[in-house]
């Protein structure tokens, strides 16, 4: 856990602080906030990575737990079937993507940023000619 969470907070604490700054243009935080997105798409295909470095770390790997016992909910021939994951699949599914899909749910909440840009823009583009702006004004 130590390993993802630090990855994935320098990135995000890097934004944060340039995201702050006075005088930031909103086309800036745009772009930052894609870069981030796109970090969080990135380290969810790097799951094997981030295993290797904590393993590397702590020169161990998973510690085996009691065991429970859990069902999926289809029913073969009236039988429930087990599901049986490793440690590291249990961990990858059930912690990682968790932790990496609820950043992204996050991060699309910053989509008014790219709503205001697309309205407001005009205001900086110095190329449009009075009539143009006139009309995006409208």
């Amino acid at each position: 856990m130590c390993v993802i969470w630090k990855d994935l907070l320098q990135k995000i604490d890097i934004v944060n602080k340039a995201v702050q700054e006075s005088g930031i243009e909103l086309c800036t935080t745009i772009k930052l906030y894609d870069t981030l997105i796109n970090h969080f798409h990135d380290t969810r295909n790097k799951f094997k990575i981030f295993e290797g470095m904590a393993k590397n770390l702590t020169q161990s790997d998973y510690k085996e737990c009691t065991q429970r016992k859990r069902f999926d909910d289809e029913v073969v021939d009236n039988t429930v079937r087990s599901l049986n994951m490793s440690a590291s699949d249990k961990f990858r599914t059930q912690t990682f993507y968790v932790i990496i899909d609820r950043l992204f749910a996050e991060m699309g909440k910053r989509a008014a940023y790219a709503t205001l840009h697309e309205r407001f823009n005009f205001l900086l583009d110095r190329s449009l000619s009075s009539d143009e702006i006139i009309s995006k004004a409208k």
